[in-house]
């Protein structure tokens, strides 16, 4: 089973989302949190903190892990944290960027099931 990690920043009850390059393989178009695929010899928490950077030059700073997210053979740790920095979005793996506040972020349209993390989002008065 393929392992990920993803990264939850909310800032004013609105939520940092990336829409994924047009040239992405899988679900290109769609939006998603930050995330990245945990590498051999890597835990979770160092590849979302390192996936973090990567796709958005924010360091991130775990505060806790929120769920355990499934999509087809895939598990995704989903953690909620603080970030800092500048926003500079990686331009090869995402064509876009925003902070979404629940009603405008059930509007788009989601890789990876990442829609049901919305709804969880909204339940936990998060955004």
């Amino acid at each position: 089973m393929a392992e990920f990690a993803a990264g939850i920043i909310i800032k004013d009850k609105k939520i940092l989302l990336l829409k994924r390059a047009q040239n992405e393989t899988a679900e290109p178009n769609k939006w998603n949190p930050p995330n990245e695929t945990i590498e051999d010899g890597e835990n979770p928490e160092e590849a979302v903190v390192r996936g973090v950077k990567e796709e958005t030059n924010l360091d991130f700073s775990i505060t806790k892990l929120l769920l355990e997210h499934f999509y087809d053979d895939k598990k995704t740790n989903v953690y909620l944290g603080n970030a800092s920095g500048d926003l500079a979005v990686d331009e090869e793996e995402s064509s876009d960027s925003g902070w979404f506040s629940y009603e405008e972020a059930v509007k788009l349209e989601y890789a990876f099931g990442y829609n049901e993390l919305i709804e969880k989002l909204h339940e936990l008065d998060l955004i």
